[in-house]
């Protein structure tokens, strides 16, 4: 499974926290990756980890909101 580092997580669960309605989650990650100066890198990185764990039939928000839950235990 795909491990985030500390900073990904933070970065996800920012991305989260600042979805717009109606608005993809790799969409607010692109925004709060640029609005903290961070690369495209970066962003396919997380959005590459996110996919990988993604269970049969899960969306990339569940996925992500899994991934977070898992990784503060």
């Amino acid at each position: 499974m795909a491990s985030l580092s500390p900073e990904d997580r933070q970065v996800l669960t920012e991305a989260m926290e600042a979805m717009l309605h109606n608005e993809t989650l790799e969409h607010a990650l692109g925004r709060v990756l640029r609005r903290r100066g961070l690369g495209f890198e970066r962003y396919i990185s997380i959005t590459s980890d996110l996919r990988e764990s993604r269970r049969k039939d899960e969306d990339i928000e569940s996925a992500a909101r899994r991934l977070i839950a898992q990784q503060r235990e």
